[in-house]
């Protein structure tokens, strides 16, 4: 089964600042029915610090008959963090190691995404190599393929399994990158195949931001149901 390990919706916050209001587009359902429609068989819902959107995923992935992995990607002090199965959301901003023990606590599934990524501002760099974790994220469709080439070389020497994920932020992003299951990965990600298809178009990446912008100032003018 082809599951997206890293997909956004309208549920993450704005993260880019007061007046630069750019982030994702999409509800949780259109994420869901958009996957559905690509040929995917089911997606990881992992917000910015945020499981707001997990209720009305799960909702319509049993609708439509597709897999919701409940996640988050977590704002760490060192760096970004991806966690599947949690309840919930650990304050962010701690160093990760406090971020992972608190996870653990809930019997969360832990990766890192893009351990080197573009401007590497949320990223954890080599660090995300060292710590005591259930994946890496090898493939991500919005970072460059440089990146992802140096992420693959270095996970692959820590043993852990390989995971791959869109990133995307709108659901016109989606389907770059996924991983392939031989069953839903409820307890280990052993199984994961990492595959890469493209890197997220430039042109998408802005077409998303635009679109947010304007709906953030007003709500009619761009539908995102």
């Amino acid at each position: 089964m082809k599951i997206d390990m890293h997909v956004h919706s309208l549920y993450s916050p704005i993260i880019y600042g007061r007046f630069f209001p750019l982030e994702t587009f999409h509800s949780p359902k259109k994420m869901i029915r958009m996957a559905k429609k690509i040929g995917l068989d089911g997606i990881a819902l992992t917000d910015h610090d945020s499981i707001k959107g997990v209720k009305e995923a799960k909702k319509e992935a049993k609708k439509i008959g597709m897999i919701l992995i409940p996640g988050c990607e977590i704002t760490t002090k060192d760096g970004h963090l991806l966690a599947y199965w949690l309840n919930k959301v650990p304050k962010p901003y701690q160093p990760v190691e406090e971020t992972i023990d608190e996870l653990r606590s809930q019997g969360s599934l832990i990766a890192a995404p893009h351990p080197y990524h573009i401007g590497f501002k949320f990223s954890l760099k080599e660090k995300a190599f060292k710590l005591k974790i259930d994946a890496i994220e090898v493939y991500n469709a919005r970072s460059c393929k440089l990146f992802d080439i140096i992420n693959l070389k270095k996970g692959k020497k820590t043993g852990l399994p390989l995971i791959a994920g869109s990133d995307a932020h709108s659901s016109w992003e989606l389907g770059g990158a996924f991983t392939e299951f031989p069953e839903i990965p409820a307890k280990s990600l052993k199984k994961a195949v990492p595959i890469y298809k493209y890197s997220t178009p430039l042109i998408e990446i802005g077409k998303t931001y635009y679109y947010r912008f304007l709906w953030k100032f007003n709500k009619k003018l761009v539908p995102f149901e």
